[in-house]
């Protein structure tokens, strides 16, 4: 990557994050690009993040998020995230619990005007479709391929 793309690519973290103010909830995707959204959260505090992304617990910056909720089903390990539906249990047997954020922070593999957002895998698709329909705002980008 030439230091041209990492400065833009550095400020695109930054933007993003920025979003992210105390008491906003936001839902982040997996992959290392959102990944590095979340470490640039340092100096924030009071934020909630649903995610499916396996490895934001671990790197998060210490004292910036309130709340961290992990979504989804089975485990895809190479990508080290979770693969299903964006679904809280609220009782053994109840639906789960509908969840909205003010963020939704989606990486994808790339965007057409005619077709939208695309990606590799369909049920990520899913995914991301849901985390869509449930956020007040979007912050995408497109990852690197």
């Amino acid at each position: 990557m030439s230091s041209v793309a990492k400065r833009r690519s550095s400020r695109s973290r930054q933007s993003a994050s920025r979003h992210l103010d105390f008491g906003y909830h936001g839902a982040v995707n997996a992959g290392t690009t959102a990944l590095a959204v979340i470490r640039n959260l340092s100096g924030h505090q009071g934020v909630t993040i649903a995610t499916n992304n396996l490895r934001i617990p671990a790197e998060a910056p210490e004292g910036a998020i309130r709340s961290l909720y992990v979504f989804g089903g089975g485990v895809n390990l190479t990508a080290q995230a979770t693969i299903g539906p964006i679904a809280f249990p609220s009782a053994p047997g109840a639906d789960g619990l509908e969840i909205q954020c003010d963020l939704a922070i989606i990486v994808v593999g790339g965007v057409s005007i005619t077709s939208g957002y695309s990606t590799s895998n369909l049920h990520e698709a899913a995914m991301m479709n849901e985390m869509l329909n449930r956020a007040t705002r979007l912050g995408s980008r497109i990852g690197p391929s």
